[in-house]
Order: C-alpha cells, then sequence, then structure tokens
C-alpha cells in the first residue's frame, strides 16, 4: 500500500463535501515515461525483478489484493474503482470483459466482508491506458499493452476512517492472463499485495519470482469525501439496539441543533435496502423494520445536512 491521500481543496475553503473526483491513488507502474512504441508510457522491469505481472484471471481462480487507509475523521463514498490489466498479444483494443472485487475490513483471509462480492462483475469501462508493460532491456516491446478497468459499484460504498483491503479478479477473452502489473518504483518490495492460490485455497504475499520480494498493485478510488464526527462522538450521539437483531431494531440519535436527516441501509453490495428521510429534527428514536432482509452483515449510514455522517455496522442473524 502506497499512502496517497488526495484532501480536496474544497475542505480548506469549509465545505464538507466535494464532487466525486480522485480520492486516492496506491501508486504509480510508470518509470519511463514516454519511452514506449509511438511515444507511450512504460512500466519496465527493474533491479532483478522478474514478475511482469501476478495472476488474477477468473478462468483460473487466483486473485489478488491490497490494502488502503482512510484517514481518521474522514468518510469516503466511493463510486468507481480503476484497476490494471494486460493480456499478452492483446494490441490496444481492450480484451478484458469481467472485473469482480470485494472490500474488507482486514486483509481478505481473516477480514469481513463489507462490500461487493467474488463473482459479480462490476466492469463499466475498459481501455488502453498508454503504458506497455516490458521487460529492462526491451521498452518498445508492445505484447503487453496495460488496460483501465473501470468499475462501478451498483450505488456507491461509503467507509469511515479505518485500514481496508480490497481483492479482485479480472476476465478477458484470450488464453494469456489477465495479469496485474506489480507497481513500479526505486524498491524492489513495492508493496504489501496478496494473492490467492485456489489450489490450496489460501492466500499469502504476492512476491516477484525472483527478488522473492513483496509487490503492491495499482488502483485508483474516485469519489467524494466527507468530514465525520470522530468515532467517541459517534458513539454518544447513536446507538443501535438491539445489534444483531433478527431485522427489527431501533435507533436512537441526538445533534446539536435541527438538522435533516437521511437514514439507509445498505447491503455489502452497495445497494440501498432502506431508506427514511426526517426533517427539522435534533432527536431520533426510530424503530427500522428490515422485515425481507436476508441475515447478514448491513451498513447503517446517517447523513445530515449539516455534513455529519455516522456509518454503523449491523448483523441480522
Amino acid at each position: 500500500m502506497k499512502k496517497v491521500f488526495t484532501l480536496l481543496t474544497a475542505l480548506a475553503l469549509g465545505s464538507l463535501t466535494s464532487n466525486a473526483q480522485l480520492i486516492y491513488d496506491n501508486g504509480s507502474i510508470v518509470n519511463q515515461p514516454g519511452a514506449g512504441a509511438g511515444g507511450a508510457n512504460v512500466s519496465a522491469l527493474h533491479d532483478g525483478l522478474n514478475s511482469l505481472g501476478i495472476g488474477h484471471a477468473v478462468s483460473s481462480g487466483y486473485r489478488v489484493a491490497d490494502d488502503f487507509i482512510i484517514p481518521a475523521g474522514q468518510t469516503w463514498t466511493i463510486d468507481s474503482i480503476v484497476f490494471l490489466a494486460y493480456q499478452t498479444g492483446s494490441g490496444t483494443t481492450s480484451t478484458m470483459n469481467a472485473v469482480n472485487c470485494a472490500i474488507y475490513d482486514g486483509a481478505p483471509d481473516v477480514g469481513i466482508l463489507l462490500f461487493g462480492d467474488q463473482t459479480t462483475s462490476l466492469l463499466q469501462n475498459t481501455y488502453f491506458s498508454n503504458i506497455y508493460r516490458t521487460s529492462e532491456t526491451a521498452l518498445t516491446n508492445t505484447d503487453r499493452p496495460v488496460m483501465r478497468n473501470v468499475i462501478v459499484p451498483p450505488s456507491a460504498w461509503s467507509l469511515s476512517a479505518g485500514t481496508y483491503w480490497i481483492d479482485w479478479q479480472t476476465g478477458g477473452t484470450l488464453a494469456s492472463g489477465p495479469w496485474a502489473p506489480p507497481l513500479t518504483n526505486a524498491n524492489t518490495t513495492t508493496g504489501n499485495g496478496m494473492q490467492y492460490d485456489p489450489t490450496n485455497a489460501v492466500w499469502g504475499p504476492c512476491n516477484d519470482g525472483v527478488t522473492l520480494t513483496q509487490q503492491g498493485f495499482p488502483f485508483e478510488i474516485y469519489g467524494t469525501i466527507t468530514t465525520s464526527i470522530n468515532n467517541v462522538e459517534a458513539e454518544n450521539i447513536l446507538t443501535v439496539m438491539p445489534n444483531p437483531s433478527n431485522g427489527t431494531f431501533r435507533i436512537n440519535a441526538s445533534f446539536t441543533g435541527k438538522t435533516n436527516l437521511e437514514i439507509s441501509v445498505s447491503d455489502m453490495m452497495g445497494k440501498t435496502i432502506y431508506s427514511n428521510m426526517l426533517n427539522d429534527i435534533s432527536v431520533v428514536s426510530k424503530t427500522v423494520e428490515l422485515k425481507n432482509a436476508a441475515k447478514g452483515v448491513y451498513i447503517l449510514i446517517l447523513n445530515s445536512d449539516s455534513g455529519k455522517t455516522i456509518t454503523k455496522k449491523i448483523v441480522i442473524e
């Protein structure tokens, strides 16, 4: 993971929420800008590294994962995520046809699934990134054109401050790959990415094939950042009882001054299954009934027009 955060200019001007834009970049794969065929950028092996790409094809069962951190006091509303991948010999017309992904509150082998899943393709768009992946000595080689693969959840995914892991898998129409190019920087250890081995059904460090150093992966998150209250204040403001529940629970919350409040519940795919708007209130005491909701983990979201956002994990048994 490379900790690159875009704290929006709007926040500096006093606005609590920005328009959707790049809010996180896990790092670049380009180390030879403009050195490729036709002036394209190049992601070249360096310093003895050997792995041009990491297997994560839908057809193979392999997956890759990396982490990101949301700073204290922020809530991210994720509208789209961009992953990079190539299929050897594809040309610059993309051959990618699927990307599934999942977000966890810890490493994918131990964390709880929050959003997405490992089967549903969320691929919305795919196109040439103007980057070629090459060896150190063949910078103008065009065998591995890297594609930008844009996924869009059914509805926005909302995450509060914390450390999260995202794992994904890409499908394509050719025999080779798709392959995930590792991050490219001045080090042989480029991150702390993981790879899932379907043969042994285990996650492990994603290491280069020769140097055995751990690699990270490029991805970009787009959306909005909202400043939010701290965890202590949130616990004082909001209670949910019982939790876990059978689908019927009571929300108690209080705010300083009158506010318009939207209460919503989303499933792990980001689909809103409950929504209710309360106007001009400072105290909430409301029973929510999710009669047809399946057993599992859901996200309760309270959004006030004063800019405060509170998210709480709820469980239906």
